[in-house]
């Protein structure tokens, strides 16, 4: 989360003249309404991968348009999500079923992880594509193999 706050601030100010795509895996909450909407136009190529019931994207908790039970930022103050979710509703092993998140509110589609607040758990973060996340760093990101992939 702090690479893609980062990621923001070098782009904006010109300083990385390359076309970017930003790529996270359970990534929480990391700016409000105006800064997931700044950040979008900025890096266009952003995507957030989301594992099942993974906890950690939903925190810090949104907050919660009563009327409608979807994720807000009222008044432009509470945390919001940056980039297009991408879903993965079951096991992240094989050729994985996903779904690209494009409904409403933007960034924060309740027919996708929002909407299966019932199921969070933190074992989903743990687990990425088969592979336990730590491995990923001190392998050097290189993975066994079980990674399918995509065309983000």
């Amino acid at each position: 989360s702090l690479a893609s706050a980062h990621l923001a601030y070098f782009y904006a100010n010109r300083k990385l003249n390359i076309d970017i795509r930003l790529i996270t895996f359970g990534e929480p909450r990391t700016g409000n309404r105006d800064y997931a909407f700044v950040h979008d136009t900025l890096v266009p190529a952003s995507f957030r991968i989301v594992h099942r019931g993974d906890l950690v994207p939903h925190l810090p908790n949104c907050l919660i348009n009563l009327r409608t039970f979807e994720c807000s930022s009222r008044f432009g103050f509470g945390p919001y999500h940056h980039g297009l979710e991408v879903w993965y509703p079951e096991n992240m092993t094989g050729t994985p079923p996903h779904r690209v998140c494009l409904g409403q509110p933007l960034n924060e589609d309740k027919t996708c992880s929002d909407g299966y607040y019932r199921h969070y758990t933190i074992n989903d973060h743990l687990f990425y594509f088969g592979e336990h996340v730590s491995n990923y760093g001190i392998s050097g990101c290189k993975t066994s193999g079980t990674i399918a992939k995509t065309n983000l």
